[in-house]
């Protein structure tokens, strides 16, 4: 690019602004875990890099989706994790190569899996707006051949790839006989993206269809139910006409009769452990050694916060802190802790 004579500026290369484009984000706990609290600084930058991503884009002229910022971002992500053994060509012209090779890649991963999306979203309204019995049971026939369907589309995408990949090759103006070593890792690549975009597909399939099954179950509940409360309704209809007249509270008495006999069967929503999860969750979230350790030894959560929080020189990390905590520093602690609570309670 030195040789250009149209690059002036860093500028004219990449779109970058040295004042509004800088982001530090610094680290998730202040101190060391487990004990140390959490970075509020951390969320605020996380918070401010989001925000200005998301005012890029709407300032973009190509038109984005959510899906395709989602997807956006994780390519870029994977670039900044694995790429780094560009660092280990041995000239300009390899990683130049390399470099544009990696563009038009990216190019064929971005249109497969956006024919791919195309392609699933239409099969998911297929399958939710199809109606082919009351049997439950047959249902697995609505996806079985999705499926063999979008594996015989994504084997026809991946071999198109792999084609471009061949005639990239062949081409002689870009010094594509420099990364002929690569070609394999390309391939390899061809092969796992294959692979992940088949495995979603169908992951996403199974879920439409248990969303569909799940639906149906609930429509067979609540017809069941309300056929059962109308006979109801019909005999206490036909009871009050044999009977003399009654009074407004003797109606009311009598519809209440019935309908606690009629609902006394009817099954409610299943009450979920929100504690339990969450505290499921905690566990599977924290990979620190000793979180865990703590985490294992707690049964419920709902024993916790029910008196009002007070630091022991556990919380301390050091043994020169856990030591003057005794004797002065205790109170500071107590005092820095309500005062996180209250601005967190506010």
């Amino acid at each position: 690019m030195e040789k250009k004579s149209s690059i002036k500026a860093f500028t004219d290369v990449l779109d970058y602004d040295m004042v509004k484009n800088n982001w530090n984000t610094p680290g998730l706990w202040h101190g060391t875990p487990p004990m140390a609290p959490v970075n509020t600084g951390y969320s605020e930058a996380v918070a401010d890099l989001k925000r200005n991503l998301l005012v890029k884009t709407n300032q973009s002229n190509q038109a984005s989706k959510i899906p395709e910022f989602l997807e956006w971002i994780k390519s870029l992500w994977k670039a900044v994790k694995y790429e780094n053994f560009i660092f280990s060509f041995r000239n300009t012209l390899v990683a130049q190569a390399y470099d544009n090779l990696c563009k038009e890649f990216s190019q064929w991963e971005w249109q497969f899996r956006k024919e791919i999306l195309s392609w699933q979203k239409e099969a998911e309204l297929e399958i939710l707006n199809s109606d082919i019995g009351s049997d439950i049971q047959n249902w697995s026939t609505l996806v079985e051949p999705k499926k063999i369907e979008v594996s015989e589309k994504i084997a026809s995408e991946e071999g198109k790839i792999k084609v471009k990949l061949t005639n990239y090759y062949k081409g002689k103006d870009q010094n594509v006989n420099m990364i002929e070593k690569y070609k394999t890792d390309f391939l390899k690549s061809i092969s796992n993206l294959a692979t992940e975009v088949k495995n979603a597909a169908n992951n996403k399939l199974d879920y439409v269809l248990n969303l569909k099954k799940s639906s149906k179950q609930v429509q067979d509940i609540q017809s069941e139910y309300r056929g059962r409360i109308e006979e109801e309704v019909m005999k206490l209809l036909k009871a009050c006409k044999d009977k003399d007249k009654l009074s407004d509270e003797q109606l009311t008495d009598e519809f209440e009769k019935m309908w606690t006999e009629a609902t006394k069967h009817v099954s409610g929503l299943k009450e979920r452990d929100i504690a339990a999860s969450i505290l499921n969750q905690l566990r599977k979230n924290f990979s620190n050694r000793n979180v865990n350790e703590n985490f294992q030894q707690i049964r419920d959560l709902k024993q916790f916060g029910k008196d009002p929080f007070k630091t022991t020189r556990d919380h301390l990390d050091s043994l020169w802190d856990k030591a003057g905590a005794v004797i002065w520093r205790r109170g500071d602690l107590q005092n820095f802790a309500e005062s996180v609570i209250e601005s967190c309670t506010r």
